[in-house]
């Protein structure tokens, strides 16, 4: 047999090669000029934006600025963080050079701000707190509104009143309502009062952890996790608080040396002076630089080409991350919050009250006798604290107290005495006691409350 004779392809002519060849060097020239001034835009972005961020840090050349030897705060699963029961040693730094050591608080032995009383289980009436740094404020002779009223009441009724107060700065109702729910079997209180400013309606739960870094440093955030190491820095702000084990009571005692002996050389250029130092100028720098989001070499967009079409490089892009634990919660209602429910829960099969008490800001109490909640003017969506504020109530049978009705009408003929200044509405010396007067005449009469404060003969 033969075969079938082959058939060849036909080839293209010399000239159509030609074209084709240009064609492809055109196309691969003008790919290469793009992908050229893709990068050098994007280079130029990255730099311009570098450029604006750092333009924000202006560091100053002799910085005054406190620093820990030991952080105040204790990772806590529950709580979202208790108070370090040794005493807060603290280094003082004043233009640049070392000032001064000194204890700066402690936390009593269950990890609460403020006095722990020995005797609380054996008391005839046990109260307990939670709040924020509004009842953490002391009177005169620096007691809380918590020993004030107890203190009061033991008085007035002959009995033994007796108060703990688990209240944690910058903390909100979620936190209060999971707080009570895990201490109220261990301590057992007759009564739970949730101290509740303004904006404590709105403030996420967050957790404190303090881990180590290198050179003896530790590095305070505010988690939206309760784990004790931050694992996702879109959940986990870090706060510009100086922080090193090396700030010891023998470091500070060669340093007060230095300082009775007016050594200027070595209360500026100690080498840990200069460490803290530029510890706090890094710390000042992330504070006030936002975490860019934006990938400049990423490869599923086109830089040049959103300029083109829209007037705008980052169409379509996030620039800076948002500071999640600053963001207000988001929720109109608790009860759409699974662990809020389980904590109401409990705290009902138990069967201790636990009443939620207003306290005003400096332009509720101006805004009537009552002193009622001025949403607005605090940064709360007036609808949100609307819906927040009564869900809390169904949630818990229990209605708001606003307790500046309760206060004496002497006090309120001049509340900016009562609150620390004009645009500082945490109570004065003088607004703690008046804060536990007006706890006491209304613990007197509430309903839920009026049959336990029977005076002894």
């Amino acid at each position: 047999m033969t075969s079938a004779p082959s058939q060849s392809r036909p080839s293209l002519s010399p000239y159509i090669r030609k074209i084709l060849g240009a064609v492809a060097k055109t196309v691969f020239v003008i790919g290469l000029t793009a992908l050229l001034a893709e990068g050098a835009y994007r280079y130029y972005l990255s730099s311009i934006v570098a450029e604006e961020v750092s333009s924000r840090f202006k560091p100053s050349g002799e910085p005054s600025f406190g620093a820990y030897g030991i952080a105040p705060w204790i990772f806590d699963r529950q709580q979202g963080f208790s108070y370090e029961t040794r005493p807060w040693w603290t280094a003082v730094f004043k233009d640049g050079a070392f000032d001064h050591c000194g204890p700066g608080g402690q936390g009593n032995q269950i990890g609460n701000y403020g006095r722990m009383p020995d005797d609380f289980a054996d008391a005839d009436i046990r109260l307990m707190f939670v709040g924020s740094s509004y009842s953490q404020v002391g009177d005169g002779k620096g007691r809380l509104v918590d020993q004030v009223l107890a203190e009061r009441l033991s008085k007035r009724l002959n009995r033994k009143v007796r108060a703990l107060n688990f209240s944690r700065d910058a903390t909100g109702v979620l936190n209060y309502v999971d707080t009570a729910r895990y201490k109220v079997d261990e301590f057992k209180p007759h009564v739970i009062i949730a101290l509740i400013n303004v904006v404590a309606l709105t403030y996420r739960r967050h957790w404190r952890i303090v881990p180590a870094e290198d050179n003896g440093f530790r590095r305070m955030f505010f988690s939206l996790d309760p784990v004790p190491v931050p694992t996702d820095p879109a959940r986990a702000v870090p706060q510009p608080i100086v922080i090193s084990d090396k700030i010891t009571r023998e470091w500070c005692a060669k340093m007060e040396e230095a300082r009775t002996r007016r050594d200027d050389d070595v209360l500026r250029n100690d080498p840990l002076v200069k460490a803290l130092i530029a510890r706090h100028y890094r710390l000042q720098r992330d504070a006030v630089m936002p975490q860019i989001l934006i990938d400049f070499w990423r490869p599923d967009a086109s830089f040049t080409l959103n300029l083109v079409l829209t007037g705008d490089p980052f169409d379509g892009m996030t620039m800076f991350a948002d500071q999640p634990i600053y963001a207000p919660l988001t929720l109109d209602r608790y009860t759409d919050d699974p662990d809020f429910n389980v904590s109401v829960k409990h705290l009902k099969a138990v069967g201790v009250p636990f009443i939620p008490v207003h306290i005003p800001t400096l332009s509720e109490m101006r805004k009537g006798p009552d002193g009622p909640f001025e949403f607005a003017g605090s940064g709360v969506p007036p609808r949100r604290g609307a819906s927040l504020t009564t869900d809390l109530e169904q949630a818990l049978n229990e209605p708001f107290v606003n307790l500046y009705r309760y206060y004496a009408s002497e006090q309120k003929s001049d509340p900016l005495r009562l609150v620390h200044s004009a645009t500082n509405s945490h109570p004065s010396p003088v607004g703690v006691v008046a804060m536990a007067e007006a706890l006491e005449r209304m613990l007197l009469e509430h309903p839920r409350t009026a049959h336990l404060f029977k005076r002894s003969d």
